[in-house]
């Protein structure tokens, strides 16, 4: 049985999830460019590093803390 998302926070965790989720489609897509020995747009890179950013926001905006990191 999976979490249940705390009542009011749908929207949040919604936002969160869509943006993990973006995040696993873009870096499959480099892997996939990567294993056909092909060269990777720096576009794309950028825009992975941009989701990777965004997400990372949401996570700490929701509450999540970065393990390993000094505050």
């Amino acid at each position: 049985a999976g979490l249940e998302v705390p009542p009011g926070d749908e929207a949040r965790v919604a936002e969160l999830l869509a943006s993990l989720d973006e995040g696993i489609v873009t870096a499959r897509g480099i892997k996939a460019r990567l294993d056909d020995d092909e060269t990777v747009p720096p576009e794309l890179v950028q825009t992975y590093g941009q989701i990777v950013e965004r997400g990372n926001a949401l996570a700490r905006a929701y509450g999540f803390q970065v393990c390993g990191r000094s505050a």
